[in-house]
């Protein structure tokens, strides 16, 4: 609890521990950590947190390897490098086909070491909804910068703005702080999605809205009392509504309402627009640019990475970075 507080700032450890390393539907997380021998103090930590994934049809379980964690004054003296292969160890004891994770900059080169492979670019599409404020943050703060801010505001306003919403009055979107047994028909409805998708039942769905500090909401979609789809989105720091997940049943005209939903939510909200997260051939990527979004070439985020090789008999596919179907953004 005291790497985690001192580690990511988060503000109640113990919630984060019950939550994501204890409730999670796909089992609990394991954890590998470092004590210093002389003190028996734990000053690091590297956690494996379990997902279910259908692939080709058939449900396995993977791991996303995240909150590693090393007290500041222990840092450089190869605990990571330790730490791996017991984490590994843990995973291939628990029967996980494989871990993935969405490193940073400074993160890969160590991940590159340990093995892991590259199967996908992330990248992201924004629908600024003020172009003004979003040019601010990359400007001087002084006069010039305000006034170039104003003028970068009136250009976006001009060329760069949400599409009309036609055709989609027959889609209702409204809030969700439930999921019933439709939403486990919907995933059935769903998951042939890609070859490669996380299993979103209900149970899943429910587990990811309520862990503390995400602050996610969610939006569902119906047309005709048939619910067709949901979204969850999440304020960011720097202004930004972002939308974590997206699922609808191959229906585009349910996309595009759910997209309008959050853009009309954000706008009342006051946010300086809305992002979104996926590989390249993402299958809603039409959709959020028949919305307005552009792609930000700049701004790809972290790769998407695995470590093959934890069980033996690995699927032809891996390498294949069409086939998977993963979000970013969240550090669980």
């Amino acid at each position: 609890m005291s790497l985690l507080e001192t580690g990511f700032d988060y503000e109640n450890a113990g919630e984060r521990l019950s939550s994501v390393y204890e409730a999670n539907p796909a089992g609990p997380a394991l954890v590998s950590v470092a004590e210093e021998q002389s003190s028996g103090r734990v000053v690091a930590a590297y956690a494996v947190f379990p997902f279910r994934l259908l692939i080709r049809g058939e449900a396995i379980k993977a791991g996303q390897r995240g909150d590693l964690i090393v007290e500041k004054r222990c840092r450089g003296q190869g605990i990571f490098k330790a730490l791996r292969p017991h984490a590994e160890a843990q995973s291939r004891e628990a029967g996980m086909a494989f871990t993935f994770s969405m490193p940073n900059a400074a993160a890969w080169a160590g991940h590159r070491r340990m093995g892991c492979v590259e199967v996908g670019r992330l990248v992201t599409v924004l629908l600024p909804l003020d172009a003004a404020r979003i040019a601010a943050g990359f400007l001087p703060d002084n006069a010039l910068g305000a006034l170039a801010s104003r003028v970068i505001g009136a250009v976006g306003g001009l060329v760069w703005r949400e599409s009309r919403r036609r055709g989609l009055e027959e889609y209702v979107c409204r809030p969700v702080s439930s999921f019933d047994e439709r939403y486990d028909r919907l995933w059935q409805e769903a998951r042939g999605l890609r070859d490669i998708m996380i299993i979103r039942d209900r149970a899943y769905l429910q587990w990811r809205l309520s862990v503390p500090g995400r602050d996610l909401r969610a939006l569902s979609v119906e047309r005709d009392g048939r619910l067709l789809g949901y979204a969850m989105v999440c304020n960011r720091a720097d202004g930004a509504a972002e939308i974590k997940d997206l699922l609808t049943a191959r229906d585009e005209g349910a996309t595009a309402s759910l997209i309008h939903a959050v853009v009309a939510q954000a706008r009342d909200e006051g946010m300086i627009g809305v992002i979104f997260q996926g590989l390249e051939d993402d299958p809603y990527f039409g959709a959020f640019r028949s919305c307005g979004f552009r792609f930000m070439p700049r701004a790809s985020g972290s790769g998407l990475v695995l470590v093959p090789g934890v069980v033996e008999d690995m699927p032809e596919f891996w390498g294949q970075a069409s086939r998977w179907f993963l979000r970013a953004g969240d550090r669980e």
